[in-house]
């Protein structure tokens, strides 16, 4: 059985990224987290493992890395995303929600509503027979 991250990658995969990449274009995209640094402390790792990811994405053409020009700093980056990159988020918001209300259809056909029904049934009556307090 394909688990749903192996799906999302699967799905991805169409746009020359993986689920990790996306969910990096949607944090800088939704969220304006565009710095190296705020973008290694949202995902846990550190800045050279950001900075490999943020290049792979960069040589996608799906970002951009602007240099600061900034005297004080001039090692500050701003990540933007392309065209390219804005349109393969679009595309991928809208397969993954496809994705995601297939997934629950499919969860839906094997719910046992009956079941379930006598199931909340037994498990008034156990509360209902609880003592008060």
């Amino acid at each position: 059985m394909i688990q749903l991250e192996d799906k999302m990658n699967i799905v991805a995969k169409r746009y020359d990224l993986n689920f990790n990449q996306y969910l990096l274009l949607k944090k800088v995209a939704e969220e304006h987290c565009n710095e190296p640094t705020q973008l290694a402390a949202a995902f846990g790792v550190s800045s050279p493992a950001m900075s490999r990811k943020l290049n792979s994405l960069a040589k996608s053409g799906k970002i951009t890395k602007q240099r600061n020009n900034d005297e004080d700093d001039q090692r500050k980056v701003t990540i933007e995303l392309t065209v390219k990159g804005e349109y393969h988020l679009g595309q991928l918001n809208r397969a993954y929600q496809e994705l995601f209300t297939a997934e629950s259809d499919m969860m839906f056909e094997k719910f046992d509503v009956p079941l379930f029904d006598e199931v909340t049934k037994q498990m008034a009556m156990i509360i209902d027979h609880l003592p008060k307090e």
